[in-house]
């Protein structure tokens, strides 16, 4: 109730009066409060508030969420996350002084932003690559994925640029991201070209010989493409001399037509792939063979040839040939070898083969021994040859056959030959036969002198048999022949102490008239002091006692003359 009063004036008086007023409820003001946000994987809370005419805050004031632009609809069951447009409403239920009421507002989640980059990629023509990558704006725990991949990753990519492309999964990918780049094209792959190499490896073919060159081995041919590589060189052909060094070998590479080399290769030096090596070519020489006779000088020797090629002749080689033996004018007959030597070149591996110069035997001294039945000296009519007697050089003259010097043997006729010696000097001699003194020549040997090719005459030895001597006149010539000489060489040496010296003058004198095979020797007394005649001493053959000599050894004669003086040799 209103009561109303007037106190007065003058004029009026006092008065009072009552009356109802009603207050009406007033109307909040209410607000919401949505402007909006990017996804970002969390609820979005709106907010409403309430306020009096009088500015107080009122409350409670309520949110309520619609999908869509409209409060329309089955209301959200709390604040929305996904990306979308959505109508929040802000309500208050009213107060005794207030009405209730509300406000709507219509705001958006807008999606997030997703940026995916590739890694930028290489790889070469036949390689398989495999693409990586990033992306950057995902939200809280949104299990976003990415794949990359791009068409040149398999290995039959040709050579050159290729986009690397970009594959996203996920469960809100579409409804709460935006995907800001392209992706067909997040980065570039890069195919380079492959590498060909070619190889020739070391080829050897001999100087004069014609060479078809093997196909070339080609190293980094990708997915089988169908390349070959041609070899040429200059050496292949059969005039190509030996180089040191050997040649190069250049190769052509072919594809078939494929056009694989110009699009996805790149080839390396092709005009010195290996090396053709021309080695030298076996050549023979072959010393052809020679024959000369003993004592002459050799020979011009000569070869043949056997492996030349391309038309070359001795005149292409170089050096000079040289021939080597053995052989001496004076080399004994016999076959000799004969080698080559001296000549050289770059073209040819020389080889020699000996060749054989046969000296044919000259005979150079010649002679005989013979039985000197009549103990004279002399080969006469009737006198046969001695088999088996040894005849030889004596070359240090000291009447032995020594070792080393050269010795024969007489025939089954008493003939001996020394073939093939040395032109010079010879004493040729001849050792003791047994049995036998030695009658001719006079010492028993006989200097010859041989001229190179020529046959010289040797002595002929007269040798008799000992036990058919007699102790005679003839004996005792004998006996002065071969006074002082080697018994073993003489006639005289009757008791046999190797030497015809005094002693064997008494011998004789004690034996006179008798064989030297029946006769038993008296031996020989001393020597006399004095020179004595041998008395009764004839050729008649009678038998007289020698004088008895003694003192220094002696020599005794047949005095003819009878003045005391020997005649001719000492006997």
């Amino acid at each position: 109730m209103i009561t109303a009063s007037f106190a007065g004036d003058s004029t009026y008086t006092a008065a009072s009066g009552t009356g109802t007023l009603t207050v009406q409820q007033a109307n909040p003001t209410v607000t919401a409060a949505a402007a909006g946000e990017a996804y970002n994987a969390d609820a979005y809370v709106a907010t409403g508030s309430a306020m009096g005419v009088i500015g107080e805050n009122l409350s409670p004031v309520s949110i309520t969420y619609y999908a869509g632009p409209q409060a329309t609809g089955q209301p959200l069951a709390g604040p929305p996350v996904d990306a979308g447009t959505y109508t929040v409403v802000a309500s208050y239920a009213g107060s005794a002084n207030y009405t209730a009421n509300s406000d709507t507002k219509t705001f958006t989640i807008a999606p997030a932003h997703l940026t995916v980059t590739a890694i930028p990629n290489s790889k070469i023509y036949g390689q398989i690559a495999t693409e990586t990558g990033s992306f950057v704006g995902t939200q809280g725990t949104d299990a976003i994925t990415a794949s990359f991949s791009s068409s040149g990753d398999i290995a039959t990519a040709d050579a050159g640029s290729y986009a690397i492309m970009a594959t996203l999964a996920g469960a809100n990918l579409n409804t709460d991201y935006i995907v800001d780049s392209d992706l067909n094209h997040v980065g570039t792959l890069t195919v380079g070209t492959a590498t060909l190499m070619v190889s020739a490896g070391l080829l050897n073919k001999q100087y004069g010989q014609n060479l078809t060159l093997p196909p070339g081995t080609v190293a980094g041919i990708q997915n089988g493409d169908p390349i070959t590589a041609m070899l040429l060189s200059d050496a292949a052909a059969a005039a190509a001399p030996v180089k040191d060094g050997g040649y190069p070998i250049s190769a052509v590479l072919s594809d078939n037509g494929t056009g694989k080399l110009a699009k996805d290769y790149t080839t390396g030096d092709l005009s010195n792939v290996g090396t053709l090596t021309v080695g030298p070519a076996p050549l023979t020489v072959t010393v052809n063979s020679a024959t000369r006779a003993y004592g002459q000088p050799n020979p011009p020797f000569s070869s043949s040839y056997s492996g030349f090629r391309n038309g070359d002749q001795a005149g292409s080689l170089t050096g000079t040939l040289a021939y080597s033996t053995d052989a001496t004018v004076y080399s004994a007959a016999g076959t000799y070898a004969v080698t080559a030597a001296g000549l050289t070149s770059t073209n040819y591996m020389i080889s020699y083969v000996p060749g054989i110069l046969v000296v044919t035997p000259v005979i150079s001294i010649t002679g005989a021994v013979f039985n000197d039945a009549n103990n004279d000296g002399l080969l006469e009519s009737g006198e046969t040859g001695l088999a088996g007697v040894t005849v030889f050089l004596d070359a240090n003259g000291n009447g032995i056959l020594d070792p080393g010097e050269i010795s024969t043997t007489t025939d089954a006729n008493g003939n001996y030959a020394f073939s093939d010696i040395v032109p010079g000097t010879y004493v040729v001699r001849q050792t003791p036969f047994a049995g036998y003194a030695t009658t001719a020549p006079l010492g028993y040997s006989q200097t010859v002198n041989v001229l190179a090719g020529q046959t010289a005459a040797g002595p002929v030895f007269g040798d008799v048999l000992v036990s058919s001597v007699p102790l005679d006149f003839n004996y005792l010539v004998a006996l002065a022949r071969n006074y002082g000489q080697p018994g073993t060489f003489a006639t005289g040496d009757l008791n046999g102490d190797g030497k015809v010296d005094f002693n064997d003058f008494v011998l004789l004198a004690r034996n006179y008239g008798h064989a030297l095979s029946t006769w038993p020797l008296q031996a020989a007394a001393a020597a006399p002091a004095s020179p004595a005649v041998f008395p009764g001493a004839s050729a008649s053959g009678q038998s007289a006692d020698a004088p008895q000599f003694a003192g220094r050894k002696r020599h005794a004669w047949r005095d003819r003359s009878g003045r005391g003086l020997p005649w001719g040799r000492v006997l």
